[in-house]
């Protein structure tokens, strides 16, 4: 069965069974696009090959086919380790029908910045989509892939989530980040010297090596010279958005209650 056929056979079974797939024991990673999903997912398989896999490598192709977990994929990797849950990726909304019995890990940027990196990634796809036309002005403010997007996935997760934890604060101090989050889930067995190095190793500086070495799966959706790992920046956001965008999203914040995580 080719992939497309595939994906439509399981997309109506879990219409039926929307946890095909899904263990009680699974963390959910639960983040809009381009909030840090894949830098987690690497310091997760990175403790991963500490602690249980030995001298393995996680590059993007063994995080995508053989540690990583995407349930909007229907894809689940194919090596068996017991140290640490299955840390299942999802950007779909909370649904209590499917994720109410995981405990879940939520990942979130600020969304300014996840403006920028999400629209730069969906103008680079080859295949040249209504999203992948769009000016910045008019992508900021489409209802699924803008700030409305954003806030309503936010908003869906927020009360859900067993742990959560800023792209920001992960990129100031990653390994006490890494410490709560592991102890907010109720994973004791990790030890500091193993974080310490699975941080280390799934450092931007680190996974663009990887990326430019190895190549990411599916680099053909891309046009020729598109790199994932884009550098990880904050704050961008400050110098790039015109004054109209920017009165804008303060005016989505405010509207949505969500100043307390939002500063602008």
């Amino acid at each position: 069965m080719n992939l497309k056929p595939r994906k439509r056979f399981l997309r109506l079974i879990r219409s039926v069974h929307p946890r095909l797939g899904l263990r009680g024991s699974d963390v959910i990673l639960a983040s809009f696009p381009k909030s840090g999903n894949t830098w987690m997912r690497f310091i997760w398989a990175n403790i991963v090959s500490e602690l249980e896999l030995g001298p393995r490598v996680v590059d993007f192709h063994s995080l995508h086919k053989e540690i990583g977990c995407d349930y909007d994929e229907y894809r689940y990797g194919r090596l068996r380790f017991e140290c640490m849950p299955r840390l299942v990726k999802t950007h779909q909304l909370f649904s209590e029908r499917t994720f109410r019995a995981n405990r879940v890990l939520y990942i979130f940027r600020h969304p300014c910045d996840v403006m920028l990196s999400y629209h730069a990634f969906r103008a680079a796809k080859v295949r040249r989509t209504r999203v992948a036309r769009m000016g910045f002005a008019e992508f900021i403010r489409d209802q699924k892939y803008g700030i409305p997007g954003w806030a309503r996935h936010f908003k869906s997760w927020l009360p859900r989530a067993t742990a959560i934890v800023g792209y920001e604060a992960l990129k100031e101090r990653p390994c006490r980040e890494m410490e709560r989050v592991l102890a907010d889930l109720k994973i004791e067995n990790v030890d500091a010297a193993s974080i310490e190095s699975a941080v280390a190793k799934s450092s931007f500086q680190n996974t663009r090596a990887l990326e430019e070495r190895f190549g990411r799966p599916h680099d053909g959706k891309f046009q020729q010279g598109f790199r994932f790992t884009r550098g990880g920046t904050s704050g961008d956001w400050k110098s790039q958005f015109s004054r109209e965008d920017l009165e804008y999203v303060r005016s989505q914040i405010d509207c949505l209650g969500l100043a307390e995580w939002v500063t602008l």
